[in-house]
């Protein structure tokens, strides 16, 4: 249980550590059903739902834990009674993308990087790229945000060898002056590069790409929109 506690309250434990911890029981019993060597341990409170029990095989090792230090474990406010110790699954590129991209660059809140991951599966994007200045997508409130849908995609480590793998789609960064909308992006194969909460797209990321600007139309009466709203709005228009 001390693995459990440093992985929740140090990010540098996080960091360094090839596991996270998934609570949504709906994710956390489908991964061990059909990727159990993806899951390295299970921990399950002494009073738990006994058909709940039942659906985690054997074959994963799982510990009973009293009630009183399941308290300590958790970070959701109701819990069924389920905690995992999961392999963080990190996606080495090799074809060229076969469906969009998204490349987070440098946005902090681990929330909207959860948040952002729920609605790239929503909308069948294939991957998601992450600079190094990106929030874990493995932190705690990242995956809650994600609602367990953080491993039903392609997570990616940025590389110097993601802008070739990038050339072969069409690549947009946002920019409220662009003329080519959002509207036009139906049914296309394409990266979208979404920028940090203040900063926006580093010049770094800009450089390295061959980029085309687009906006979002709406109304001048809004600056702008949270990040993970923007991305669902562009995700969405790429399937429709």
């Amino acid at each position: 249980m001390k693995r459990i506690k440093k992985l929740l309250e140090s990010s540098h434990a996080r960091s360094k550590s090839d596991h996270y911890i998934l609570e949504h029981p709906k994710s956390l019993l489908h991964l061990c059903q059909t990727q159990p060597d993806q899951v390295s341990k299970i921990y399950y409170r002494e009073d738990i739902d006994p058909t709940i029990r039942d659906q985690i095989p054997t074959s994963i090792r799982q510990e009973e834990v009293s009630k009183q230090h399941f308290q300590t474990l958790k970070t959701v406010k109701t819990s069924q009674g389920l905690i995992g110790l999961c392999n963080k699954n990190w996606t080495t590129i090799t074809t060229s993308p076969t469906g969009s991209i998204a490349l987070l660059d440098g946005i902090q809140d681990p929330s909207n990087v959860g948040a952002i991951i729920r609605s790239a599966v929503a909308f069948n994007v294939q991957a998601i790229v992450l600079t190094s200045t990106c929030a874990d997508p493995y932190h705690p409130a990242a995956i809650r945000s994600a609602a367990g849908l953080t491993t039903h995609i392609d997570l990616i480590k940025w590389t110097d060898a993601i802008p070739t793998w990038l050339a072969a789609i069409p690549t947009y960064a946002l920019s409220p002056h662009a003329k080519k909308t959002t509207n036009t992006l139906s049914k296309e194969v394409a990266c979208i590069i979404l920028g940090g909460e203040g900063n926006g797209i580093s010049q770094e990321t800009l450089t390295s790409l061959q980029v085309t600007n687009i906006r979002i139309p709406m109304s001048a009466k809004a600056e702008s929109l949270n990040v993970a709203v923007t991305a669902g709005i562009i995700f969405s228009q790429l399937v429709s």
